[in-house]
């Protein structure tokens, strides 16, 4: 589905990615682990369209869309999940849930203050996907008195709700607790079943070794290995550049 070719971006004479090329196969979840600064954020920053690569092609279905604009990526299928929170402070959560379904500005505006009915469908997304994730009961609350996990699982319901080919999830599992982060990889692996394709940053190992099918590993910017959890494990490179023996 999504495929990296060569991909190089430097910063002021240092290269954050080094000539990398992976591709993500569809209706599977691939994890890119790495030390902090090792360019797992620069990539992601570059297949959504926030940076331009100095060197290499990015492909989604066959399409080059290496220049694309943030908004014209989205719009072809690519929805991200951000490491720090960009919830809407003074809606609710269901009102900002609601901002990834309808593209009518105008339209959207109205629904959130009441002047229109919300479409039925849209309302019955907007549920199922709170129920799924677990902040039903919270749905009415303002996002700036939501707990850092519920904002979480927010953001996580707005980016699946966003209509998408590919979810690339920037630390999902990042400062929630246990419960919270149980509940995600659940959730994470039902969109599996549901053949949806995952891409995903994270340090958090057993999350990340137990929902995977993929692990690409990036050190200094270079890939350093990839393939299926067991096998990175084992990985003597990877033991020594981030896992530790």
């Amino acid at each position: 589905m999504l495929k990296i070719e060569n991909l190089t971006k430097k910063f002021g004479g240092i290269s954050a990615v080094n000539n990398c090329s992976f591709e993500i196969e569809k209706g599977k979840i691939t994890a890119l682990i790495g030390p902090n600064g090792s360019g797992k954020t620069t990539i992601f920053n570059l297949i959504s369209g926030i940076l331009k690569p100095d060197q290499g092609k990015i492909f989604l279905d066959n399409q080059d869309i290496t220049d694309y604009s943030v908004d014209r990526i989205s719009n072809l299928g690519i929805s991200r999940l951000f490491q720090q929170p960009r919830l809407f402070k003074n809606l609710t959560a269901k009102e900002n849930l609601i901002l990834a379904i309808d593209n009518e500005d105008t339209k959207l505006w109205k629904n959130i203050f009441g002047l229109n009915k919300i479409a039925e469908t849209k309302q019955n997304a907007v549920q199922g996907i709170l129920e799924n994730v677990g902040i039903s009961e919270s749905k009415n609350k303002i996002a700036n008195d939501l707990s850092f996990g519920q904002k979480r699982l927010a953001e996580l319901a707005r980016t699946i709700l966003n209509p998408h080919k590919l979810l690339m999830l920037d630390e999902p599992v990042g400062g929630v607790n246990p419960k919270t982060k149980k509940g995600i990889a659940k959730f994470l692996l039902d969109l599996k079943k549901q053949k949806q394709t995952i891409l995903l940053i994270e340090h958090d190992m057993p999350f990340t070794f137990f929902v995977a099918d993929i692990i690409i590993v990036i050190n200094a910017g270079y890939i350093i290995a990839q393939g299926p959890p067991r096998e990175i494990k084992e990985n003597k490179e990877v033991l020594e550049a981030y896992l530790g023996d």
